[in-house]
């Protein structure tokens, strides 16, 4: 009887241990997450956003930063997803529109489509590129017409790439709507129709 004591008290032991384990691993989830949201914040808090486009990447160092953030939050998995939509319903501006990048990038259904419609609505460069970088890596068919409408983009910049074509000047969120195109399996020449580069 003795030794059944002890077993049955050795297994509440072990099972407060995995719980509490649990617990302190969800806080540090917590934690980390509440970490990438402030370094996405104070970037987009940024009075003076690069437009540089680092050639390393072909992404500028505002973007880097934005998708560093959410490469840190994608990190925590699924878990985080509703601390991150809490925080982007107090949120405004700029870091209400990352947030909901970060969450379409997360695989949060209602976001996707918010983040897509960011893409083509936001006056905000930096989020129509790390929205449609996101997206592309999601992979979800109703972006489709968003990426078409997106091949019309009118942003622009310098080329970061040491080997420049004509001008050196790049339309980033075109590009990037391109292959996400491509990817989703519409056919390339159909994209290049909607480019103007093949008559109809």
């Amino acid at each position: 009887m003795g030794a059944m004591k002890i077993a049955i008290a050795t297994c509440i032991i072990l099972a407060l241990a995995l719980v509490g384990n649990g617990l302190a691993r969800r806080k540090l989830a917590q934690d980390q997450a509440r970490w990438s949201m402030v370094r996405l914040k104070a970037e987009c808090d940024l009075a003076r956003q690069s437009d540089k486009e680092l050639w390393t990447r072909g992404v500028t160092r505002t973007e880097s930063e934005r998708l560093n953030a959410i490469a840190q939050l994608k990190s925590l998995g699924g878990k985080i997803v509703p601390l991150v939509r809490a925080e982007s319903q107090h949120a405004t501006n700029e870091y209400r529109e990352m947030l909901t990048v970060a969450l379409a990038a997360l695989r949060d259904d209602a976001a996707i489509l918010e983040a897509a419609d960011l893409m083509l609505v936001t006056e905000r460069p930096a989020v129509r590129v790390c929205a449609a970088l996101e997206l592309r890596g999601v992979k979800d068919k109703r972006t489709i017409g968003h990426f078409k409408k997106a091949l019309g983009d009118s942003y622009k910049r310098l080329d970061g790439c040491c080997m420049r074509v004509g001008d050196g000047m790049i339309y980033p969120v075109r590009r990037i709507a391109s292959g996400a195109l491509v990817d989703l399996g519409v056919p390339f020449e159909e994209v290049r129709k909607i480019r103007g580069e093949i008559k109809p």
